[in-house]
């Protein structure tokens, strides 16, 4: 038996576990998301659950000792998310590319950086890529502040007196929102400038290009460690992280959440277009 995951990717373990993802195939990659959930929410504490568990994987956990089946069916999730997230990594611009316009911005406006870039920005010379990415980051950081200190938003709005006051103080909630709207608006032009994909992929290699720095970093730290023959104090551990600004790496797992937002949006995408084939085939044959 054939399953869904075996159909994008080669499992072996030969030498030790691998896992080859094959070429991209948007439908096949649909069908291992809907597989791998489907197996997930399967109950084998059930006469039923084991049957629709062997149907599904083809694996009969109902001879194993209760616990034994425990651990097949929590490994085999396991290996089910670990397979399918090697497989999402490797054609991770091709499932960028299932999105339409409105769901790729939605996903580049979703996983902007979260500090500042490190110097200041130079309009005349600054990269195209960076005045976009601090300005969608000072307008998410805009949307947040509204949502975490609208009092202090509406004070200053008041601040302005005349007519306008009043109408603030008529729909203060009314106003919030569209101070929201507004930042949001900022953040989506200035990465359409560039263009989301683009935005997208740039700021994925530039945080990969940190994570790699951090696990340096870390080995560097764990040296120090080392070299001192005694486990820190939670005071030199702290000063330790403050030295070594590791708060500047906290960005790292948004790369990560990229990994696991592209798979709802993307399936949404492979769907629409999928629905318009259908569609377009089936007026093909309505007109013979």
């Amino acid at each position: 038996m054939t399953t869904p995951l075996e159909k994008i990717v080669d499992i072996s373990i030969e030498g030790g576990f691998s896992v080859k993802p094959h070429s991209y195939n948007g439908e096949s990659f649909r069908d291992a998301v809907k597989y791998m959930q489907e197996a997930h929410k399967v109950d084998i504490t059930t006469t039923e659950g084991l049957e629709a568990y062997e149907e599904l994987t083809g694996e009969n956990l109902g001879g194993r000792v209760g616990k034994e089946a425990d651990y097949a069916k929590e490994h085999g999730d396991i290996l089910r998310s670990k397979t399918l997230m090697t497989y999402t990594k490797k054609h991770f611009s091709k499932l960028l590319d299932e999105l339409d316009d409105d769901r790729l911005m939605d996903f580049a406006v979703n996983h902007v950086p979260t500090n500042p870039l490190k110097k200041p920005i130079d309009d005349e010379h600054a990269d195209p890529y960076e005045i976009a990415r601090d300005t969608a980051y000072s307008a998410i950081k805009t949307i947040e502040n509204i949502g975490d200190k609208p009092n202090e938003v509406l004070d200053e709005a008041m601040e302005e007196g005349g007519i306008f006051a009043v109408y603030v103080a008529m729909d203060p909630n009314g106003y919030l929102e569209v101070q929201k709207s507004i930042a949001q608006e900022r953040a989506v032009l200035a990465i359409g400038k560039i263009g989301a994909k683009k935005f997208i992929t740039t700021t994925k290699s530039g945080l990969e290009k940190k994570a790699n720095e951090k696990v340096k970093l870390d080995k560097k730290m764990q040296k120090d460690v080392n070299e001192r023959g005694e486990p820190l104090t939670a005071q030199q551990r702290a000063e330790l992280n403050k030295s070594s600004k590791l708060g500047e790496y906290d960005d790292c797992k948004i790369v990560d959440d990229m990994y696991q937002g592209i798979i709802r949006p993307s399936i949404q995408g492979i769907n629409q277009k999928m629905a318009k084939k259908r569609a377009k085939e089936n007026n093909g044959n309505d007109s013979k």
